[in-house]
């Protein structure tokens, strides 16, 4: 990053902006100034957007940009402007870059001669208006102004401001300034808050690594030594060369900001293309078997308030399948208890600084869903809303009282505690999930993959096949499929051989089982 460097500060004030105002609030601040008008035959048709002048301030002030920003009034019409022998350009990154050049006319030989002839300095003013409202950050104006007005660049990277600097080091820029600077705000501008807040510490460790290296001097080997530095440092679990899950989401986002690189023309080539993505661990999420989860509340004396508490978390979280973060935001007014009806319609989830914030959304458009309850589930919830202090509808239903949310750490504890105490698989609240899914497909024997969908608030339908490929599998169901054979071969005719015993009780269809216990 470039550093701050002090400097005099020149400001303009435009013809509609209170001046009176802005000279009182100079004053009151106890900042020395001078104040001038810029001559007409000096703007030339130089002009700010429908001004017939601009005022200018000159400050004598060794001071830093940030300190200038802290001590200037917040007078509408006032901002800073950088300013060198030949021109001056004035920053407005919410709105508007306003540049005046002014450069030898040679560029301009037709007018270099009508200069000539009439015994004027060869030179020429012109005033570009750049409709930008994107630029998130001096980097992002200083690309944009090395890749559309170079002789502007060219000028400029000569000065001795901060923005001068910064222009220097866009030529030559740290990979670690790139990220913080360039690509992190953007990214952040793509993503959900929560996203965001995981990506620092992904692109924390690509600063970490390449440091003040250029970033249009990386090369291919240099990413290719990043990757295996991934796969050493943090390998997956599986017995070939994996990387973990986290190495594996720093090298794509990696890619993904010498990607944005290439597109903004900050790099010429793309030093990682092609390098092949680390293989990620498979890890399948551990998950309660019904018999588990039968095993898992097993433990809990109801007659005790915190075990009503903590059973009614896994029992709830077991039964809907919801998204950790859907749960613990669900309130009372979202449950109707007389018709049995859930409404998932909000998420928790944290925002790019790290704190919790509760979104009036899920997940997904498909999140936004209504499920049915079974009677025991109902009976479960009227017992611990008589039982949970500070009641009221707009209270959360899994608090510890209804005006606090329960987090998940708490559940995630709560969930390592029980599986301890009852000696069954550990899981975290997303394993719950995975819970009533394989309860679903196992022990339901569910065969409507869009009713699965539905409730588990699927966006894509694979992601719910996904699940009967991991959960259809059990000796139970592989057992069921094959007495399903047997009863399809018997009932078409089709025994070849008559020592086969017939299997009349497999021809029977058995009874759906029931939600619950």
């Amino acid at each position: 990053m470039a550093t701050e460097t002090s400097t005099d500060w020149t400001f303009t004030v435009r013809a509609n902006a209170n001046l009176e105002k802005i000279k009182t609030d100079l004053e009151t601040k106890g900042l020395a100034f001078a104040l001038s008008e810029r001559p007409p035959e000096q703007m030339g048709k130089t002009k700010f957007e429908g001004t017939p002048s601009t005022f200018w301030i000159h400050l004598p002030s060794k001071k830093s940009k940030r300190q200038m920003t802290e001590l200037l009034p917040k007078s509408k019409g006032l901002s800073i402007v950088a300013d060198t022998n030949t021109m001056t350009v004035q920053f407005n990154l919410s709105k508007r870059l306003y540049v005046s050049e002014t450069f030898p006319s040679e560029k301009f030989e037709e007018k270099y001669i009508k200069d000539a002839k009439k015994g004027t300095a060869p030179s020429i003013q012109i005033q570009d208006i750049i409709e930008k409202k994107d630029f998130t950050n001096y980097y992002a104006l200083a690309k944009y102004v090395r890749s559309n007005h170079p002789f502007l660049y060219d000028t400029l990277k000569n000065g001795s401001g901060h923005f001068n600097n910064i222009l220097r080091d866009s030529e030559n820029q740290a990979f670690e300034d790139f990220i913080n600077n360039v690509y992190a705000p953007y990214f952040a501008t793509t993503v959900q808050d929560s996203t965001a807040y995981t990506a620092k510490a992904h692109f924390k460790r690509m600063g970490d690594y390449f440091k003040r290296k250029s970033i249009n001097k990386l090369t291919r080997l240099d990413c290719s030594d990043f990757r295996m530095y991934l796969l050493k440092k943090y390998p997956g679990n599986d017995p070939r060369p994996t990387a973990s899950n986290y190495a594996g989401a720093v090298w794509t986002r990696f890619k993904a900001a010498l990607s944005y690189a290439y597109d903004m023309k900050i790099i010429v080539e793309h030093p990682a293309a092609g390098i092949k993505t680390p293989s990620k661990e498979h890890l399948d999420e551990p998950f309660w078997t019904f018999a588990d989860f039968k095993k898992a509340i097993s433990i809990f004396d109801l007659k005790k308030f915190h075990d009503q508490w903590h059973f009614t978390i896994v029992w709830l979280y077991y039964f809907i399948g919801s998204r950790v973060s859907e749960g613990v935001v669900l309130l009372w007014r979202d449950v109707d208890l007389d018709n049995g009806i859930l409404k998932i319609s909000k998420t928790m989830s944290q925002d790019k600084n790290g704190r919790l914030t509760v979104h009036n959304h899920t997940k997904t458009h498909a999140g936004m869903r209504t499920i049915d309850l079974d009677t025991q589930t109902v009976e479960i919830l009227r017992r611990w809303k008589a039982t949970q202090p500070n009641q009221s509808e707009d209270g959360y239903i899994l608090g510890e009282s209804a005006t606090t949310a329960v987090s998940k750490t708490t559940i995630n504890r709560l969930l390592k505690a029980t599986a301890k105490k009852a000696d069954v698989t550990h899981i975290t609240g997303k394993g719950l999930r995975s819970s009533h899914a394989s309860y679903l497909i196992n022990e339901l024997h569910e065969t409507n993959i869009k009713y699965i969908q539905q409730r588990l608030g699927h966006e894509k339908i694979q992601t719910t096949l996904d699940y009967y490929a991991k959960f259809d599998t059990s000796d139970a169901m592989r057992n069921e499929k094959r007495k399903n054979m047997d009863r399809s071969i018997y009932n078409a005719g089709l025994q070849v051989f008559s020592e086969i015993q017939t299997l009349q009780e497999s021809a029977k269809k058995s009874a759906k089982p029931k939600l619950v216990s």
